[in-house]
């Protein structure tokens, strides 16, 4: 690759690497923000409708919603590094870059035996994003449960069996 070998005359290989890591830190977080946003934005339109279908069916299927778009947006990160290591890094196919993501992002995987020399660092900051966007969402999902169940208290009260420890 001609612009390849143009890019590592003027930068050495660690800052290229760095450089890389950074954009892809930037795209997975770009990702989480804006999903976690529109999710957040479509709850708040739909809260009537939640405060007047507090049932078991009706929190589920939001529950199943909300989980569901947090993993596919986990998936659209994990598709954002393996394009790199298919485009850039030289893994052969895009399943196996896409296979490769999914194991460092979730931190199953150590990624020497995968990745050049040059690019090893690459799998650690995956494993790190991997940390920090799972520690996102489980946080934001467990704010989004406490509202349900505070809706669900508004409306019917407190859960039965259940004692207000305020109070």
């Amino acid at each position: 690759m001609e612009t390849d070998s143009f890019v590592r005359t003027i930068l050495p290989d660690a800052a290229i690497e760095l450089l890389a890591i950074g954009l892809l830190l930037l795209a997975c977080v770009t990702i989480q923000a804006f999903v976690l946003l529109a999710v957040q934005r479509r709850l708040w339109a739909a809260e009537p409708w939640m405060r007047e279908h507090t049932g078991f069916g009706a929190q589920l299927f939001v529950m199943f919603a909300v989980v569901n778009a947090v993993v596919l947006m986990h998936v659209a990160q994990a598709c954002v590094w393996a394009f790199f290591y298919w485009q850039v890094v030289g893994i052969p196919s895009p399943r196996d870059a896409f296979y490769h993501s999914i194991l460092s992002l979730t931190t199953m995987d150590d990624s020497s035996g995968v990745l050049p020399e040059r690019w090893r660092l690459l799998g650690a900051a995956e494993g790190l994003t991997g940390w920090l966007v799972f520690s996102w969402s489980t946080g934001w999902i467990f704010m989004f449960l406490s509202t349900l169940m505070q809706l669900r208290h508004q409306r019917d009260g407190p859960v039965a069996g259940h004692r207000n420890p305020h109070g």
